[in-house]
């Protein structure tokens, strides 16, 4: 398998059976197989083939298409968002070109990794960015966005131009399974200690969520977290 087959490219709430045909070319362009739909409105196939033409109509044909964004990503061990929606409630730490690195050495080492779209309107939302590890953006002349093909093309225009030059050796990271096992473990251990120093919890949890994502656990590093959380649960009482 190319490294770059293990990368999925998922369209969230997407209006445009167009775009979703645009998409599929893209994606056949750069070597990607493996495109998602979540919630689409009103998909017509027979709209996309035309955008798609033969060159994206693989891609098209093999379109997998879920009810709800967890279902998804739950056998994805990295999970990427990308928004053009700048500010403080927003924590983007890496623009497309900065991070392109990163997803190399992920797909290189057997990481499955999903870019996630949003409605090419509203763009991913708050709850569906819950359940990215990092969110990245591509700059443009005063943020404005791009059309979701468009995007889709440069980032995997950057991730299939180096594609062949990971640059350190990294560990296969946690499945998403674990990392929600983990995150309600350590948000019982929060409210067993009552450590919630915020007024609003809501929030607060999702720093704990982004706090997690951002340590990037392997499978390794997240039996050992599992362990220790189990065991302070217990030595409180739990």
């Amino acid at each position: 398998m190319r490294a770059i087959e293990k990368v999925a490219i998922v369209l969230v709430r997407p209006k445009f059976s167009e775009n979703i045909g645009f998409c599929a070319r893209v994606c056949a362009n750069f070597g990607v197989e493996n495109l998602i739909l979540v919630e689409p409105e009103n998909f017509d196939y027979e709209v996309a083939k035309k955008t798609a033409t033969n060159i994206g109509k693989s891609v098209l044909e093999n379109i997998k298409i879920y009810d709800n964004l967890k279902e998804a990503v739950k056998d994805m061990n990295f999970v990427i968002g990308t928004t053009a929606r700048l500010g403080k409630q927003r924590k983007v730490n890496y623009n497309v070109g900065d991070f392109t690195k990163e997803i190399i050495n992920l797909i290189n080492n057997d990481n499955r990794v999903a870019i996630l779209f949003g409605n090419e309107r509203t763009g991913l939302t708050n709850e569906e960015l819950f359940f990215c590890d990092e969110t990245i953006t591509i700059p443009t002349f005063n943020n404005t966005s791009l059309n979701i093909s468009h995007a889709l093309s440069i980032i995997l225009y950057e991730i299939y131009k180096n594609i062949s030059n990971p640059s350190s050796k990294k560990q296969k990271l946690a499945d998403p399974k674990t990392k929600e096992i983990i995150f309600n473990l350590l948000i019982d251990l929060i409210k067993k200690v009552e450590y919630i120093p915020h007024d609003n919890e809501i929030l607060w949890m999702r720093n704990i969520k982004e706090f997690l994502n951002h340590l990037n656990l392997t499978e390794k590093d997240s039996m050992i977290f599992l362990g220790l959380l189990r065991a302070t649960i217990r030595k409180l009482g739990g």
